[in-house]
């Protein structure tokens, strides 16, 4: 592609990884295709016959690699296909979220060959949503948003930026304040944001506020009650957004009640990302019921829940509702996934799945 303005001068040997297989041709089996882009590339005869056994080791299936490239499952394919780009010696390396390829092993065994490429003087740019694939593989990083240079910096202040940047309605004209400050109480928050949460003078909807707010939330309400505010604190987390595995962490919910209920119901779900469900209930069913409330009267709700999860990101439905009978109750407003938690790993353990168990391992002689 030709840029839009200006100049661009390559020294040495590119290798992009846009679509991993793009212009593989269905018909040819894995070694004629591996032969063929290595042509493109400007490989020589012999430099291509040096590096096909490599190839053939890394991609590690078998004597499917002289099948054709039809009848791979989509894991096969991308083995031969990310095991063919990195194998050609490139000077730079341009990788597009391609990195979620295959099963876990294979994910890390890709990984190990792309930190030896840096080791021995070569140069990533890689460009990706996923802040835990940036932290493990980048040196800088940099947020570009509309074309605009946003940020530059150590991944995790990058990192940090961009989590916050997820979390509001518009581009801030300047860099956000990543600082954070320690409370009395243990707890990691903004002055601002405490403050807000405990002022119970006002009834306007803040939550697009909090930097845990999730822009696409979808919410549902009678408008007999309203959750105006929340905050998320961890006693663990550097700042308000991340929170480290298994800490605990305080979900406070505001809420404005426009009329008066003998038994309201307070609640919250935890999700991943693609809506499965990890844990959830509300005041009723945990037996902790709340008092009754007057119409007018503005309630401020505080649930502490341990975090045992794996590294990722998961969301936050938090609910108000009126008790009917029903497990949960007569439904007042409901926010789905209103906020987002990135949950950091344990710093001494790795662990896979949704939850970490935190397993002590031992061992006992004959």
């Amino acid at each position: 592609m030709q840029p839009t303005s200006g100049t661009l001068e390559v020294t040495g040997r590119v290798t992009a990884l846009l679509e991993l297989g793009g212009g593989f041709n269905p018909e040819f089996t894995g070694r004629e295709n591996v032969i063929f882009q290595a042509e493109v590339l400007g490989l020589s005869s012999k430099d291509i016959a040096r590096k096909i056994p490599e190839i053939e080791e890394f991609a590690d299936i078998g004597q499917f690699f002289d099948q054709p490239v039809k009848t791979y499952s989509s894991g096969m394919f991308v083995r031969v296909a990310f095991a063919a780009a990195t194998s050609v010696d490139p000077d730079i390396l341009i990788i597009d979220e391609a990195l979620a390829v295959g099963d876990a092993r294979f994910q890390e065994k890709c990984y190990g060959r792309l930190r030896r490429f840096k080791e021995q003087g070569g140069s990533v740019l890689f460009v990706s949503h996923s802040i835990d694939a940036v932290a493990a593989l980048c040196d800088r990083a940099m947020i570009i948003e509309e074309r605009i240079v946003y940020k530059v910096g150590e991944p995790k202040q990058v990192i940090d930026d961009f989590i916050r940047l997820l979390s509001t309605k518009d581009m801030p004209n300047e860099s956000l304040d990543t600082s954070s400050c320690l409370q009395p109480d243990g707890l990691h928050k903004s002055e601002s944001a405490h403050d807000q949460i405990f002022d119970f003078t006002a009834t306007a909807d803040t939550c697009h506020k909090r930097e845990h707010y999730n822009r696409y939330e979808t919410r549902i309400s009678n408008g007999q009650a309203k959750i105006i505010d929340f905050l998320i604190s961890s006693e663990t987390s550097e700042n308000g957004l991340l929170v480290k595995s298994g800490s605990t962490a305080s979900i406070f919910i505001k809420v404005f009640f426009e009329s008066g209920l003998q038994l309201p119901i307070v609640g919250f779900e935890l999700k991943t990302t693609n809506g499965v469900s990890i844990s959830g209930t509300n005041s009723y069913l945990s037996g902790s019921p709340i008092r009754a409330v007057n119409a007018g009267s503005i309630r401020l709700y505080r649930i502490d829940v341990t975090l045992p999860l794996v590294e990722g990101d998961y969301f936050l439905d938090l609910g108000i509702a009126d008790y009917d009978g029903s497990p949960g109750g007569a439904v007042l407003d409901v926010r789905r996934s209103v906020a987002t938690i990135h949950v950091t790993r344990h710093a001494s353990r790795k662990t896979f799945g949704l939850i970490d168990l935190a397993p002590e391992f031992r061992e006992f002689g004959s």
